[in-house]
């Protein structure tokens, strides 16, 4: 049984998630470059999804370059380096996130105790 189509869909997938994902992540950031008191703290969270979907974007045309007329196993180990770190960028800015609302909140139940004791 041959698994070739199977592959080319994987790396299709890679780069519809890769291209998708960058997109949504780029035009939030230019959103946000018109606010820049958000665009501070935003910029920690987007630009390492934008990095990850780059390199998903770039995994995916590996992964096809090597499945369909570049078969070699160099290629293949840079793709799994180039999904690897694309993972590691979107890690990133989920640590980002968990990190700034950990804070958001402490901040808010820290300002409710101070007007309720008042």
């Amino acid at each position: 049984m041959s698994y070739q189509p199977l592959h080319l869909a994987a790396g299709v997938v890679y780069i519809f998630f890769g291209l998708l994902g960058g997109f949504y992540a780029l035009k939030t950031l230019i959103i946000l470059y018109k606010s820049p008191e958000m665009l501070k703290t935003q910029r920690k969270i987007w630009l390492p999804i934008l990095i990850g979907a780059l390199f998903f974007t770039i995994g995916g045309i590996l992964h096809l370059a090597e499945h369909s007329f570049y078969q070699s196993p160099e290629v293949d180990l840079l793709h799994e380096i180039v999904i690897i770190m694309g993972l590691s960028f979107f890690i990133a800015s989920i640590l980002q996130y968990s990190h700034l609302q950990i804070n958001y909140y402490k901040l808010k139940r820290e300002g409710l105790k101070r007007v309720q004791a008042e």
